[in-house]
């Protein structure tokens, strides 16, 4: 590795992909020595990311895709590059016997603890709630929009990405988002709800009446108490006015 390569990736940033899984399976394959699960996702774009080829044909609406492996890489490439994984691309193809369309793959190694954390969630019916990618290197940078939304990855639509180390995009860090709904608050907790019933609305009634004879209960012992006094001030004027 030459000393301009290595220059070029010690400045090279990072580009951030964020993406909406669309469906999720897990595919496991068993070898006579051990067994191995791999999560499979199929993505697309968050609305706010743009991604196109040098030549400016749109990557957006292409079918991207990633798959998450349990515990570290063993390829000594992707150690190279201190990555957890790559992403390609891969051009439309067609000959007599098949056709496919052109697409965008990652894959990544994580943790033992986090592969089993995605993989009850998935298994629970649920999709995560967003896919981030930090990618960096193989021709994938920033376009010019000030809020990083625009990218720009060297590739051409109906060419094969060599080998070459240079031509790959290194995985750094994914993040995933595993949403489970806003926190029940203690109320919600109580009972669970049901239909009202004639036996709520009678209970209902009688803690209105309730509450309004607790409210009107000092009102009527102010109201005694003035009647009290204006009768005994009435005898007063009477007799005062009587003895006259």
């Amino acid at each position: 590795m030459n000393t301009q390569v290595v220059q070029e990736r010690k400045v090279s940033v990072p580009v951030i992909l964020d993406f909406v899984p669309t469906s999720c399976s897990i595919q496991l394959s068993q070898y006579p020595d051990n067994s191995v699960a791999t999560i499979d996702m199929r993505l697309r774009l968050s609305g706010h990311h743009n991604v196109s080829a040098t030549d400016g044909h749109s990557l957006n609406n292409i079918e991207w895709s990633i798959s998450i492996y349990c515990g570290p890489t063993s390829n000594e490439r992707i150690k190279a590059l201190d990555a957890i994984g790559l992403l390609d691309y891969f051009p439309a193809a067609k000959d007599d016997d098949y056709q496919t369309e052109a697409g965008c793959s990652a894959w990544a190694h994580v943790e033992a603890e986090s592969f089993n954390l995605i993989q009850s969630f998935v298994m629970s019916g649920r999709l995560p709630s967003y896919l981030r990618v930090h990618a960096e290197g193989g021709g994938l940078r920033y376009g010019y929009a000030p809020d990083g939304s625009e990218k720009i990855w060297d590739v051409k639509p109906e060419v094969m990405r060599s080998t070459d180390s240079n031509d790959w995009v290194a995985v750094k860090q994914l993040e995933i988002g595993l949403g489970v709904g806003d926190v029940a608050k203690d109320e919600d907790l109580a009972s669970p709800h049901r239909p009202v019933s004639a036996d709520d609305l009678h209970n209902l009634q009688e803690s209105i009446q309730a509450g309004f004879a607790s409210y009107l209960s000092p009102i009527k012992l102010w109201l005694r108490w003035i009647l009290a006094v204006t009768a005994a001030i009435a005898v007063i004027v009477f007799f005062a006015t009587w003895g006259k």
